[in-house]
């Protein structure tokens, strides 16, 4: 019976371990333009973690608080113009990576990627 002991308790130890649940898998789109414009058109894109609303027109506007430029689709990228403010003007094309169909993650060569709500 005493072998019995040392077992049950390994096996009592092993049911408490605690089990990582695994991150889900990104599920790219960006090989697919019209996809991500399908996607993102006539959509509000709330910044995880900041407080940056922007509202992407099905025409190719951005809009938002202090915030006014263009979007487009260059091939498999999300390319944004800035007029508004002066500090962000200028054009910038971004790798996109659907993490749901709630969030997106734009992917900037300059290192500045930032994840959004899409609602």
């Amino acid at each position: 019976m005493k072998p019995l002991i040392p077992a049950l308790a390994a096996l009592a130890l092993s049911a408490c371990q605690l089990v990582e649940p695994e991150e889900p898998e990104p599920v790219p789109v960006s090989d697919d333009a019209e996809a991500i414009r399908a996607a993102l058109a006539g959509r509000t894109l709330t910044e995880v973690g900041g407080s940056t609303v922007l509202r992407l027109t099905r025409r190719g506007a951005i809009t938002g608080e202090g915030v006014e430029g263009r979007w487009e689709m260059r091939e498999t990228q999300f390319c944004r113009t800035f007029t508004a403010p002066e500090s962000l003007a200028g054009t910038e094309c971004l790798n996109v990576v659907f993490l749901n169909n709630q969030l997106v993650t734009f992917f900037s060569i300059t290192g500045n990627n930032t994840t959004w709500r899409v609602s």
